[in-house]
């Protein structure tokens, strides 16, 4: 105390004196048990000053100078000065720890406010990656809705619910209800981003004064950013999670609709092949039959037209025929009987153009008298007394119409009519008629039927073929676009 205030005539010591260590001890007590002179003189001119002065402070100051001076003893008042020195080593300490606390405070702030930031980035680009999910999702959903549009053009016959029809319409709900869910996670964003967006700027304000907090409000800010920031990554979790596994899954829908696409066209080819097929062979077969039952028909009318059997139906013989009798009906059904028994074998079967053929010598296609009685003598070996010779020439008469001396081996063939019964032959035509009536409507039918086909198969082709160019910008660009500088 002397050290700082001086001695009892009120001058600074150059030295301390000389003195025992028990001295030392007795002079220190003493100073403790009375106040030091210049702390009077201290109070005396400090009265002076105060006396002189006509100010409300002064005067508090005074009165509760004298009642502590009237309380508080001395010995007191020192003591608690000596308790509680002004720039000690506690406040020393106090001030130490409270700076490395506000260091320690202002880290914690940095470093959250850092973390939260990045969050927020990252939540944004999670918001706009499901917005773009969305906007590809619609556009799928447009591609779906357009083409089952076009399903609808198909001949009213061919709109059945088949596989293909069942893909888009499978395709069509999924797609509805993804864009539900991603539209719900973008639109519950903002409400996310909004209170964290708060706690920065909470953050950023209270940054510069965490040197005056002294209720630990900064401290509760950063409780409530970790908080925000859990909640914040969770909703970030979950959007990225439903956005893979619908994405993932619209893939999954796409592909099997595409496969079942190709599974129907293929069939549907197939079935178009196949009815091309059976229609040409169809109409092959309806060609040849009509021609099997033209030439029936023609057989019957030159039937009819003989005139043994004009003779036997009453009707007039033509003048062609005016000598033709009953004897001559007679030979004709003799010649026929033995044309019927004439050995004639192979794939042709017994045909009397051919048989005349071989006596035709000069290959005119006419026989001569001589050559159809050697015909009818040794190849048919029919005798005289069957069919004379003067009735194989009134035959030839009766057969050569423009008076040529020659029978054409056509007529002769026509004329003779070997193996055949009108009234089979009849009920042949009329079944093959029958047929080929039935067949035709069949094939009208099958044909009308490829028609139908034929179109729902364009129609489905160019659903295939259907796809929206779709103009959005990929994520990889725009996360390059959004590079900070």
């Amino acid at each position: 105390i002397f050290s700082r205030f001086g001695n009892e005539e009120g001058r600074l010591p150059h030295a301390w004196p000389k003195m025992s260590q028990t001295a030392r001890e007795r002079r220190v007590r003493a100073s403790d048990a009375q106040p030091p002179d210049n702390l009077s003189s201290l109070r005396h001119l400090r009265e002076k000053i105060a006396t002189q002065i006509d100010s409300p402070k002064v005067k508090s100051a005074r009165n509760g100078s004298n009642s502590m001076q009237s309380t508080a003893s001395p010995r007191s008042t020192m003591q608690s000065v000596k308790e509680q020195p002004i720039g000690g080593l506690a406040d020393e300490d106090y001030i130490k720890r409270r700076q490395n606390a506000v260091k320690n405070l202002a880290r914690d702030v940095e470093i959250q406010l850092e973390a939260i930031q990045k969050l927020v980035g990252r939540a944004r680009q999670t918001i706009e990656e499901l917005a773009h999910s969305a906007r590809i999702l619609k556009n799928q959903q447009a591609l779906t809705m357009a083409r089952i549009d076009q399903r609808t053009k198909k001949p009213s016959q061919e709109q059945v619910q088949d596989a293909f029809q069942e893909a888009l319409v499978a395709e069509r709900e999924f797609l509805r209800d993804a864009i539900q869910k991603v539209n719900a996670h973008v639109s519950k964003g903002p409400a996310v981003l909004e209170p964290v967006e708060a706690v920065i700027a909470e953050i950023i304000a209270v940054r510069l004064t965490l040197h005056m907090d002294r209720k630990g409000y900064t401290q509760e800010l950063l409780n409530k950013s970790q908080d925000l920031e859990q909640k914040t990554i969770q909703y970030c979790r979950e959007c990225q999670k439903d956005k893979r596994k619908i994405m993932d899954q619209m893939e999954r829908t796409r592909a099997s609709t595409n496969s079942t696409i190709k599974t129907v066209l293929n069939q549907m080819l197939s079935a178009r092949l196949l009815m091309e097929s059976e229609i040409k062979e169809t109409i092959m077969i309806l060609a040849e039959a009509q021609k099997q039952l033209a030439r029936k028909e023609k057989e019957v009318a030159r039937i009819k037209s003989n005139p043994e059997e004009m003779m036997k139906e009453g009707k007039p013989i033509p003048k062609q025929y005016e000598t033709f009798n009953e004897r001559h009906a007679n030979i004709m059904k003799k010649l026929r009987a033995k044309i019927r028994g004439a050995a004639y074998t192979g794939t042709a079967g017994r045909r009397l153009d051919v048989l005349f053929m071989r006596f035709d010598k000069d290959k005119s296609g006419e026989l001569d008298e001589d050559e159809l009685r050697m015909a009818f003598r040794r190849t048919l070996k029919v005798p005289k007394d069957v069919i004379t010779d003067a009735d194989i020439h009134a035959l030839c008469i009766m057969l050569d119409g423009d008076g040529s001396g020659s029978v054409s081996i056509r007529e002769m063939v026509e004329f003779l009519g070997s193996d055949v019964n009108l009234e089979s032959l009849e009920k042949e035509c009329q079944s093959l008629r029958e047929h080929v009536h039935q067949l035709n409507q069949a094939k009208d039918q099958i044909m009308e039927d490829m028609r139908s086909k034929t179109l729902a198969w364009q129609c489905d082709v160019a659903v295939s073929k259907l796809s929206l160019k779709l103009s959005l910008p990929s994520i990889a660009q725009k996360q390059q676009d959004q590079t900070p500088r």
